[in-house]
């Protein structure tokens, strides 16, 4: 399970994978979740003032409680685990958004009671559910992934035996293809340097002192340290339009610019 950690104001896209977002006690984070992933909120959540955007129709989608939490089911078994407080939050699906609100000793989701039998969610009016990407899993062997026209996620956590083993590698080719895709990775040390294409959202961790180097990279528009334990130089980053960003790190964290770009 991935962890991803916002800040005040932040917003985060999962196209597919499983992920514990943190979030922060403003409640003022959004979090949009495709079909097929699997995503749960941390308490900091039950403040409010969130925004929760799903893709697929209110009526694809079947809600049950769990203590004060709303877990919403799409039709590929993709969840989304919500704690609610009395302050609302929102969920968007394609067709409506909804209150998410402890009122009354009760969680509603707009009209509907979410109680501890799972019942599918009030349909909204009109919207389309999009077409859902695939996940990819990397290993620790030289990968070459073509992703589809959806929005997709490649998943380069650790692997290999006692998953330890860095599995994105400077041999693997990576293309995304169309939508918006990302590339969750952890590596352990030294230089990778991946041919990467047309995959939108970088995002990186390292368990130890590691470069990476975009040399061989396009098509991105953000980059993330997200969670390193040791120090991580993200290198040759291709146009100054790229947002770069750290989240949790315990370590150095260095973006550079190839010189065109500066």
């Amino acid at each position: 399970m991935a962890l991803l950690i916002l800040t005040s104001n932040e917003s985060v896209g999962v196209s597919s994978g499983t992920y514990t977002v943190v979030g922060t006690r403003d409640g003022k984070e959004t979090v949009t979740v495709a079909p097929g992933a699997k995503v749960t909120l941390d308490a900091s959540f039950n403040a409010g003032g969130d925004s929760i955007t799903v893709s697929g129709n209110a009526g694809s989608y079947k809600a049950v409680s769990d203590g004060t939490q709303v877990i919403l089911t799409d039709a590929l078994g993709g969840t989304v685990t919500i704690p609610v407080g009395t302050t609302k939050s929102t969920v968007a699906f394609a067709d409506a958004t909804r209150d998410l609100v402890i009122s009354g000793g009760a969680l509603k989701l707009g009209n509907d009671t979410v109680g501890s039998t799972s019942t599918t969610v009030t349909a909204g009016t009109g919207g389309t559910t999009p077409v859902v990407g695939q996940t990819f899993t990397l290993t620790t062997g030289a990968n070459s992934i073509v992703g589809t026209a959806a929005d997709d996620f490649i998943d380069g956590s650790l692997g290999g035996a006692g998953g330890s083993t860095a599995t994105l590698n400077s041999f693997d080719t990576i293309s995304g293809g169309l939508g918006n895709d990302i590339l969750f990775a952890t590596v352990t040390g030294s230089t990778t340097s991946p041919r990467v294409s047309g995959v939108e959202s970088l995002i990186f961790g390292t368990t130890g002192t590691a470069v990476i180097d975009l040399l061989n990279s396009s098509g991105y528009t953000s980059i993330e340290n997200n969670a390193s334990s040791a120090a991580l130089t993200v290198q040759n980053i291709s146009s100054s339009a790229v947002s770069a960003k750290i989240s949790n790190v315990q370590a150095d964290s260095t973006f550079s610019w190839v010189a065109s770009a500066v």
